[in-house]
């Protein structure tokens, strides 16, 4: 949290007070007697030399050479500790040059030595807080509060601080400072965000939302908080109040996104439709025109996801996943040939991919493409993919080609790996199995 502590007329000005409060006599006229007895008027005193040195750290302080004035001020107060002013522009240059550690120490000084000065107790606030000691800085913001109250100042810092514990963990704390805030400044958006923010992370969502709500009224640009919430009931399975929500931005192509991934998951694919169409629309990616794909197709509306996909892909040519996706689609409408066409430049842009193969391979059969299909089971066969099903695949291949010794084999090894796993393709397979046992015999 970085804030600049007072515009520089308000800093010269608490440096006067400051000044004022520590008084340096200059060199002054003195009476002496010399040895004729005559009077005569003795020299100025030069300034003490750490009146000199305060005096070029305010001239680097005015160039903002903080470094030098760090020098020149701790060198001031090393030779006179009581220097009040310079110990405050010392602690003011090390907190502007992100030194607030170092610079607590020294407004510790000054909050003791002058408890009255509104910009020591704020500037040591802000210090407090950049170094996460939050409950100190707001002990010196209340201090500030009674010298000065309700300055834009400290109810600036009250919420900076409130915003810094709950980016911390600590909701009550910052609950805490939001309602000082609150307390000064009913109206304060920031800080009845700030409250609908420490609500939701107490787990309290009725009551992050009466605040965010409330903030939104302000500053329109709050609402989108509502979006966290709706997550959070996303979350926690109330998905009922998490679309309800979403539905408050129908320009926010991933609150659309999230509206029909729900629906799609309550089994609501026609209500899921009019949201993935604007989430796409807004944002044509292949992930949001897949999820209007399948709500198409759970719809009844194959053409329609077809021409989604097809979109997809012209879209995005060299996407693996997306030939894959339209394959599949293309499959289910029976379109065998085109299908296997998509599988095949799936497989060409992924050749390790062992879906896309063992897909290629399962459509090329649908298609009467069987020598394709058996060379696709042989390279899932060396890429270490192959399952109980491709050995039935390629059985009733080998069968097709009357190549009844290899056939047979392919069928024991179905059989002895499925174990159960495929009922009917078993049966189907001791049947042919039978029959070209009986053909062998003869």
């Amino acid at each position: 949290m970085r804030l600049l502590p007072f515009p520089l007329p308000a800093l010269f000005a608490a440096a006067l007070v400051l000044a004022a409060a520590c008084p340096r006599v200059p060199g002054q006229e003195v009476r002496d007697q010399n040895t004729s007895g005559a009077p005569r008027r003795a020299v100025k005193a030069p300034p003490a030399d750490d009146a000199i040195l305060a005096s070029q750290g305010m001239a680097a302080f005015e160039k903002q050479d903080y470094a030098t004035a760090i020098t020149r001020f701790g060198q001031a107060i090393s030779q006179n500790p009581g220097d009040i002013s310079s110990r405050f522009y010392l602690a003011l240059s090390l907190s502007l040059t992100g030194k607030d550690a170092a610079s607590l120490a020294h407004y510790e000084v000054l909050a003791e030595a002058q408890p009255e000065i509104y910009e020591i107790r704020v500037n040591y606030a802000q210090a407090l807080a950049n170094t996460k000691h939050f409950e100190e800085a707001a002990v010196q913001l209340a201090k500030a509060e009674q010298l000065k109250p309700a300055q834009p100042k400290t109810v600036e810092l009250l919420t900076a601080v409130g915003l810094a514990e709950l980016a911390a963990g600590d909701e009550a704390g910052a609950t805490r400072r939001f309602e000082a805030v609150l307390a000064l400044q009913p109206a304060n958006a920031e800080a009845q965000l700030g409250m609908g923010k420490a609500r939701l992370k107490a787990g309290d969502k009725a009551g992050a939302e009466t605040w965010i709500r409330k903030a939104a009224e302000a500053n329109p640009a709050a609402k989108r908080e509502l979006l966290q919430l709706a997550a959070v009931y996303e979350r926690d399975g109330n998905f009922d109040k998490a679309v309800e929500l979403y539905r408050e931005f129908p320009g926010d192509s991933v609150a659309q996104e999230r509206i029909g991934e729900l629906l799609l998951e309550q089994g609501k694919a026609k209500e899921a439709i009019a949201a993935l169409e604007a989430s796409a629309k807004a944002e044509p990616t292949f992930e949001n025109r897949q999820r209007l794909a399948v709500a198409y197709l759970r719809s009844g509306e194959e053409a329609k996801a077809a021409a989604t996909m097809q979109a997809a892909v012209e879209a995005e040519p060299g996407n693996a996943e997306a030939h894959s996706v339209y394959g599949r689609i293309l499959r289910d409408s029976r379109q065998f040939g085109p299908a296997a066409g998509e599988f095949a430049q799936a497989i060409k842009l992924n050749p390790k991919d062992t879906t896309a193969w063992s897909e290629f391979a399962g459509v090329a059969v649908l298609a009467e493409q069987y020598q394709a299909a058996l060379n696709a089971l042989a390279q899932l066969e060396k890429l270490g993919g192959l399952k109980p099903g491709h050995h039935y695949l390629r059985a009733i291949i080998l069968d097709k080609f009357q190549n009844d010794q290899q056939a047979i084999a392919e069928y024991e090894l179905f059989l002895a790996s499925s174990n159960g796993q495929n009922k009917d393709e078993e049966f189907k397979a001791r049947q042919r199995l039978r029959l070209l046992m009986n053909r062998k015999k003869r």
